[in-house]
């Protein structure tokens, strides 16, 4: 499996792994139900503060953290953010005080927060 990440909601910076020339981006991740966590060293797999992006979007969604689930409901192949109609986490810089539903989906991001 390769990496991936995801920009910031709030300033649109990629969030750059721990392996990267860059060094691991502190992120805040923001969950539909309130709920977040903060992540301080991305390893680039999905894992932000101890759980995994794409379960959670299987959580938000209904389901009960299936991450194969979530990947199909991301539609991660054909889309930037989450389609319409899937709640999915959103990220910020760790200082941020927003809320989820303040701020928009985050965009993937097209260098796998390495390249």
């Amino acid at each position: 499996m390769g990496f991936f990440s995801f920009k910031t909601s709030d300033t649109d910076e990629t969030i750059w792994n721990r392996h990267s020339r860059h060094g691991a981006t502190p992120v805040k991740m923001l969950l539909p139900d309130g709920h977040e966590v903060i992540e301080e060293n991305y390893e680039g797999y999905g894992d932000f503060g101890g759980l995994d992006f794409y379960a959670e979007v299987d959580r938000a969604n209904g389901g009960d953290g299936d991450r194969m689930r979530g990947i199909h409901l991301m539609d991660v192949n054909h889309n930037d953010t989450a389609p319409a109609g899937v709640k999915a986490p959103r990220f910020v810089c760790v200082d941020n005080p927003a809320k989820w539903d303040e701020v928009p989906d985050s965009p993937c991001c097209p260098t796998q927060g390495y390249f």
